[in-house]
This record gives C-alpha cells, structure tokens and sequence, in this order.
C-alpha cells in the first residue's frame, strides 16, 4: 500500500496533511503493515463468522503478525539488528532501553581533555497500545535509530526524497556546530499489561462479541475509568523514568567495582569516569492508548519536548460517549438516576476530575486531559506536536481531536500564547485507513524524529 497526498492546510508550525491509500504491489516495509482485516464493522455489530480470527475492535493496534515479530530481536533490515537492547529495573519497571551499545563510542571517545565534548542525547520514549506490551514498539525504536546510526543502509532514511514528507530534512552540520546528539529508545509495559498485568478485564472494552466468537469476554461496565486510570498512570510512570534515566546510563556506564585485595592489582591503571552528556530531547511516541497518555505527557511533563500520538484522543469523554452510543448503552437519566444519559458509565465525580483546570507541573496536573475547553495550551511552549490518524478510524475517530487541534493552531497565531515560542502541531490524516498503525504512520514518524534529532 502507498499512499498519494490529496490536501494540505498551512506550512509548517499548523499543518493537515490529508493521504489517500492506493494499492502498490510493493510492500515498503512489513514493520509498518497491519494486518488485512476483512469486514470492518461498527462495534455494536459482533455478527462475525465465529471461526474469524480478526480482532472484533478493529485490528486494535497491531502490525503484520510474522514469525520473525514474535521476539525482542526483530530483524527486516540489517541495520535494525545491530540496535542494542538492555533491560534495567526503574522504580519497579522493567525498563528497555535501545542504543546503548551505539551511544558508549560516543562517551568514551570525548573521555580524554583534548577531544570535544559528548553530543547531548535524545530518548524516544514509547509507549504500547491496549492489549499489547513493550515488544509492540520494539520494529519501530529499532527503526528510527537505524535511521539515525546507518542512514546508508536504512530505507526510510531521513534525508530521503519522499512523496509524503511535509518537511524539509535538517541541514548538515557546520564544522563549529556541537555534533549530532546521540539517540536511545526506551520501551516499558503499560500500567496491567504485560509483566504489570492484574486484571485482565480492566483491559476490556464494555461490550464482547457473544460466543462462541473466540474473542468473547465478559463485558467490563468501568472500560472508561479503568483506562483513562490506566494510560493516566503511565504518564505519571513516563515522568517519574525520565527522571531517573540519567541517573541509570551513568551507572550503565560506571559500574561499581567492588574493592578486593584482587580489585588493586587489576586496577593498576586508574579507571576514566564517563560523564553522561545532557538529555537534549524527550520525544513520546504512543499509540492508541498509548496515543491517548502521549498527549498527557506533551502537556504536563515539562522534560518532554516532542510528541507524537498515533491514532489516539484528545477528547475522552467524547470518544467514551461514542463508544456507549456504538454499545447501545446510553439511557435517559430518568432511569438511571444519573444526570445524565452516560448513566454509571462516566460518574460525575470522574466528569468533574476530567474537567480540572490546574495548571501545576506536578504528576497531579495528569488529570487534566487535553480537551478542547479545558486545554491549558500555555504548556505546549516550544513544544512539537505530530498527530496521526486513520480517517476510517471507528474507534477513535479522529474528530474527537480536532477541537483540541483547533485550540492549539488558534495559540499560535500572533498575540496568542503559543505564538512564537517554537511551538508546532502537524496533522496527518490518512484515507482508507482504520485504527491502525499503518506504513505510511511509520514513516512520518521516522521523519519527524529525524527532524527533532536533527535540528
């Protein structure tokens, strides 16, 4: 599948990039490939073919299912292969971290007083979809770092002409420009998936399939609270890493050495302590539910700098209310004793929290999602905003973003709060395209890291 480019609105900071799929006989590449889902259908529609093996709520985030994808050690190109991968316990969370393999040349070469200083890092923190874990965002961290240490030998290099790329590539550095910075990728599990899962039906949807369709399940009546609770607390999880990451690539690359009457004889040679540079750049990258937490984070962690939400939601109790309408499980208030007609499904005191205005920098401010009336845009100073999405997206339609989206563009006129700060929000609506993680997605994110690193 390629994709054609049929609109666009604005230039740079307020762009719309509307794509249109067509067929191509040549797959790009199977990282960024859903699977073919036959029969989309409504979510209150769960007439399939029982035998089906299709996801019931529309190949919810989910690549191409290949035998080489199963694992940590996803190889489609060579360079992708050659990305490291180390696994380190932060705050209780199993925390992989990509690159660091490639950033130790980087270190060690600056140790010595007559070579120039270290690059400053870039970490691209991901974070997974509903009913998946960290293995999802492994094909695409692997990716873009390739794309960054093997420009050569990678398909989607940054500097490459493309009939979908929006902006320009970043210039080449000038002899007395600081070098690149250095990138690392970071992926954990969401808060009850993977390794942190306790409930499996808090992860469910209100309404299953009936049986013996083999994706029944109980239906979860809290779907709306159990997962804003849950992409909230992963955002709450990604400050509280960002803080802590500095700290453990300098032990990565110090480690302890323990004194033994064996330890003085080795260390004859006194050991160089490698200095850990700055972190430059926090760039999210989250899809679907983790869509939904990367715009938390853009707005309420002060470190991140960048963002991207994959087919995610900027208006939750929008898209909650659409999904009890797709349920058929709105009721008059009259029967059910609520005030309105979302029933128990959102309790007022869940509206009321959603609704909050704060504007601390602490974790609390988590709460306050980004909807159009209550979007504090003033925190998207100097900040990157990359917003993907598939226009037949019956999950998360991308409507329920657009006042958001709408909210930020008007900041950044003159006069208005964002307006000259750096700020920019890009939106790519992809034609033909449901809830999915596509090609075309997977190589705007390239880009736009790329461009981020790159600047």
């Amino acid at each position: 599948m390629s994709f054609d480019r049929v609109a666009q609105k604005g230039n740079g900071i307020g762009e719309v990039v509307v794509y249109r799929s067509t067929p191509s006989t040549h797959m790009l590449d199977v990282l960024f490939l859903s699977r073919d889902m036959e029969g989309k259908r409504e979510l209150e529609d769960f007439s399939v073919d029982p035998k089906s093996k299709n996801n019931p709520i529309h190949n919810t985030h989910s690549f191409i299912k290949h035998k080489e994808m199963e694992g940590t050690s996803i190889t489609v190109e060579p360079s992708h292969a050659e990305i490291s991968v180390h696994t380190y316990t932060i705050a209780g969370i199993q925390t992989h971290i990509y690159g660091l393999t490639q950033l130790a040349p980087l270190l060690t070469s600056s140790s010595s007083s007559s070579s120039p200083p270290p690059p400053a890092i870039s970490i691209l923190w991901t974070l997974h979809p509903r009913l998946q874990t960290h293995e999802y965002m492994a094909p695409i961290i692997r990716a873009c770092l390739a794309d960054h240490y093997f420009p050569s030998e990678s398909s989607t290099a940054p500097d490459d002409s493309d009939a979908n790329s929006t902006s320009p590539p970043p210039p080449p550095a000038e002899p007395s420009s600081p070098p690149r910075p250095a990138l690392l990728g970071v992926s954990f599990d969401q808060r009850n998936h993977g390794t942190r899962e306790a409930a499996p039906l808090a992860n469910l949807a209100f309404s299953s399939p009936p049986p013996p369709h083999p994706h029944h399940h109980s239906p979860n009546p809290a779907h709306a609270i159990d997962m804003y609770s849950i992409f909230h607390g992963t955002a709450v999880d990604l400050a509280l890493l960002i803080t802590y990451i500095r700290v453990y690539l300098e032990f990565h690359f110090n480690p302890p050495v323990p004194m033994t009457a064996t330890t003085t004889t080795t260390l004859s040679k006194p050991r160089k302590y490698i200095s850990i540079p700055t972190i430059r750049d926090n760039i999210v990258l989250g899809v679907s539910l983790g869509g939904h937490s990367a715009y938390l984070a853009a707005l309420h962690i002060p470190q991140v700098n960048a963002a991207i939400s994959v087919i995610g939601c900027a208006d939750y109790p929008a898209l909650m209310t659409h999904r009890l309408r797709q349920c058929k499980l709105l009721a008059p208030p009259e029967l059910t004793g609520y005030p309105n007609a979302t029933g128990g499904y959102l309790p007022p005191s869940f509206m009321s929290m959603l609704a909050s205005t704060a504007e601390n920098d602490g974790p609390s401010m988590l709460l306050a999602p980004p909807s159009p009336h209550v979007c504090p845009v003033s925190l998207l100073k100097g900040k990157k905003l990359l917003v993907l999405s598939g226009k037949e997206d019956k999950l998360v339609p991308p409507r329920f973003s657009k006042g958001f989206l709408d909210r930020v563009r008007e900041g950044m006129k003159d006069g208005e709060e964002l307006a000259g700060t750096g700020a920019e929000v890009k939106e790519v609506v992809f034609e033909g395209v449901g809830h999915e993680f596509g090609e075309g997605m997977g190589s705007e994110v390239r880009r736009f890291v790329a461009r981020v690193v790159g600047r």
